[in-house]
């Protein structure tokens, strides 16, 4: 891991053997966050797992939920990647530079 890194707790994060995190490493761990083994991560790279209600009268309340985000084995997140809530990743991805990694919902 190279410094600077930014996390919420630190006790979140689980990470495999040979995991590279490059600069400006973020990772809000109120849900778990785990990367594989020998995953490289670019600089400025961001794992958000806090939620907020959709609804908007719902988001008006202190309410925030969490949800994990797990990155496979063997991948590579180019610099500037944002992973949001939710999110999995499987083995041996490539995620380019600059990418957003969402899950899509359909909201009723």
């Amino acid at each position: 891991m190279t410094p600077p890194f930014h996390c919420d707790h630190g006790h979140g994060i689980k990470l495999g053997e040979n995991v590279f995190i490059n600069y400006n490493g973020t990772m809000l761990d109120g849900g778990l966050i785990t990367i594989g083994s020998n995953t490289q991560v670019g600089p400025n790279c961001q794992f958000l797992t806090p939620n907020h209600p959709i609804d908007y009268i719902e988001r008006r309340k202190p309410i925030e939920r969490c949800s994990p985000i797990t990155i496979g084995d063997d991948c590579w997140l180019g610099g500037g990647v944002t992973v949001c809530p939710g999110v999995t990743i499987g083995d041996r991805c490539i995620i380019g530079a600059g990418r957003q990694v969402m899950n899509i919902r359909t909201v009723n």
